[in-house]
């Protein structure tokens, strides 16, 4: 859900000054995912639609501003921005302002910057249904009539890819409703971004770590790789430890 735009609808509002677009620029060509880089750019010129200048930055108007975000959590309707987008806007804010410090464009320190904008703790949810191990194959064989069908979703099944990022390959939509049916699944309500939730979580039942997730995925703010997280059971979670364990030692009895 997008951020709302309501909070740069101020009647004091400053554009972004001309030389921010450089510092912007360069902060967002870290980033490796195309997808995060819009969604941080959007996120970032909202903010300082309100904020102004980055050379008068001050505390407390960026306490003020977080202040104002949490607010926006008590709107009604349309206007009623997810927790979960609030937490991502305010990472995105407050990355980029400590890379400003870092090149020498800002003077609040980076204390001063993670204490301010710290995250609020998200409610967790589990918005995507997801497929179970037994219950992926079965979506997957149902495809099998359909060359570029079983492809795709072989392809986001395994790797966790955007939807976005399929359709940019020029192949076409993934059609996952009527497959779900012919497996006999459709009972689930299953997309294709749930589909890569269902990789990510997969990947962690294997024992990937979230620093590894968060790579596949392009996550540009672990926090948000560590939401898949909280999809696992206790017992997932000790086989994941144990598993990484037992690597572990057989790591240092080979050294």
């Amino acid at each position: 859900q997008r951020f709302p735009q309501s909070l740069a609808e101020d009647p004091h509002a400053i554009a972004m000054p001309s030389n921010w677009d450089i510092i912007l620029t360069t902060f967002l060509n870290t980033l490796n995912s195309p997808a995060t880089r819009r969604e941080y750019r959007r996120d970032i010129e909202t903010a300082f639609a309100v904020l102004g200048d980055l050379n008068t930055l001050t505390a407390v108007a960026l306490a003020d501003y977080r202040a104002r975000c949490l607010a926006s959590l008590a709107n009604k309707g349309a206007n009623r921005p997810s927790p979960t987008s609030v937490v991502r806007h305010l990472a995105a804010v407050r990355a980029f302002l400590r890379f400003a410090r870092f090149t020498g464009q800002l003077h609040l320190t980076d204390e001063v910057i993670r204490f301010i904008l710290k995250s609020p703790r998200a409610e967790v949810r589990n918005p995507y249904q997801v497929l179970s191990d037994e219950e992926r194959p079965r979506l997957i064989a149902a495809t099998k009539s359909n060359a570029r069908d079983h492809i795709l979703l072989l392809l986001v099944v395994a790797t966790g890819v955007r939807a976005s990022e399929v359709c940019a390959l020029r192949v076409g939509d993934l059609i996952v409703a009527g497959y779900l049916h012919q497996s006999g699944l459709n009972d689930k309500t299953i997309s294709p971004h749930s589909l890569r939730h269902g990789a990510a979580i997969a990947w962690l039942r294997s024992g990937a770590s979230a620093v590894e997730v968060q790579k596949l995925l392009g996550h540009a703010s672990l926090s948000t790789t560590q939401k898949y997280v909280d999809h696992l059971e206790v017992c997932d979670l000790k086989k994941v430890v144990n598993r990484r364990g037992t690597a572990r030692r057989m790591r240092q009895n080979q050294a």
